[in-house]
């Protein structure tokens, strides 16, 4: 059914997963267990059929993320080195060379010509004239990195497995090594602006930076979140996925269980509200409302008035495969992508979906 992941990476079998529910984690083996389990039933180099050559947007595409630049303009990365761009609100696509087969796990843009992607196994390809060529960067690293953003158009920042923190000070042409000292799944880095900054991931970990990324404090103050007292070295057994700020005050995290966590100061108290859901929430979308996303073709959605935290189920949205990305672009232009070819486009904020099935010309 829609809740099938496929598990699986290199140097180990594929394995097959088939249930509808979260993954909470209890214990600190449990919790790394089902974390290496949840993180490769996204992250899957794996296809679960053969590749059709020139097939497009099917059902054998996996599809990680999405970065929209414009109303009509949207760049979607995806398994096996797949890059996808339309020009055109996704009325036609066109495949980018990537010249790489591992995944590609998160792209962004800070204009129609300048982006930058993250995948397994190091990788980061930049682009500088609107992906007709992908240039393979040094990371510096083999971690698979999960996360990738722009702090300002010179500060770029990559995040992913064992703590590995990488941060490009020239645009994405030399990349630095800023990683912890500690072995965690970073799933989230992102910047508000270009001095704050927050990283999420496994163990409950919540990173904040107010000095362009010199610095990382944790932000450990989780209410209504239990602790595990065997694992006080580590905290949490609690899995997060993604983090955004409305403002420097109001933010919000999602997690494996159905988890959003949300603060009105900055991150120093973050209190866990409640959903009503057990799927992992993926990442999280701001537009006119904020959406959570994640397994089973999940989309939770809330206002964005301050005080207003009643999350609801989007049952108009009838896609049951899992949802990984999200993007908006002024507001009302946005894109959701996820597995088995999944891309759905909004064009009112996020209000309604409609999903998109075109072939691509090669």
């Amino acid at each position: 059914g829609g809740g099938d992941y496929l598990l699986g990476d290199k140097g180990r079998k594929g394995m097959r997963h088939q249930g509808r529910r979260g993954i909470k984690c209890g214990t600190r083996g449990l919790g790394i267990v089902f974390g290496v389990i949840l993180i490769n039933s996204i992250y899957t180099n794996a296809s679960f059929a053969q590749k059709k050559e020139g097939a497009g947007i099917s059902i054998y595409d996996n599809y990680y993320d999405v970065a929209a630049v414009s109303p009509q303009e949207a760049w979607v990365v995806g398994y096996e080195g797949k890059i996808l761009h339309t020009a055109d609100g996704g009325k036609n696509w066109e495949s980018q060379k990537s010249n790489v087969e591992a995944s590609l796990f998160n792209v962004s843009f800070k204009d129609n010509k300048n982006g930058f992607i993250t995948g397994g196994d190091g990788i980061i390809l930049l682009t500088q004239n609107g992906g007709q060529t992908w240039q393979q960067q040094s990371s510096g690293t083999k971690q698979h990195l999960l996360s990738a953003c722009y702090a300002d158009p010179q500060n770029l920042w990559a995040a992913g497995e064992r703590g590995t923190i990488v941060h490009s000070p020239d645009g994405g042409n030399t990349w630095q090594d800023r990683s912890l000292k500690e072995d965690a799944i970073l799933n989230k880095v992102y910047f508000f602006d270009n001095i704050n900054g927050w990283i999420a991931g496994e163990f409950g970990k919540i990173l904040h930076t107010s000095d362009a990324g010199q610095t990382w404090q944790l932000q450990g103050n989780l209410i209504g979140v239990p602790k595990d007292e065997m694992l006080t070295s580590y905290g949490y057994t609690i899995y997060l996925y993604d983090v955004r700020f409305m403002d420097l005050n109001r933010g919000w995290v999602t997690g494996a269980a159905g988890t959003i966590l949300y603060t009105e100061d900055g991150g120093q108290n973050w209190r866990k509200i409640s959903t009503d859901v057990n799927q992992p929430l993926f990442s999280l979308g701001i537009a006119k409302e904020v959406l959570a996303i994640g397994s089973v073709g999940t989309v939770l959605s809330t206002h964005t008035n301050p005080g207003n935290n009643q999350w609801r189920l989007r049952k108009d949205i009838e896609v049951f495969n899992w949802l990984r990305g999200i993007d908006f672009c002024q507001q009302d232009y946005g894109w959701i992508v996820g597995g088995r070819g999944t891309v759905l486009r909004s064009t009112n904020g996020g209000q309604q979906w409609e999903i998109i099935q075109k072939m691509i010309s090669i």
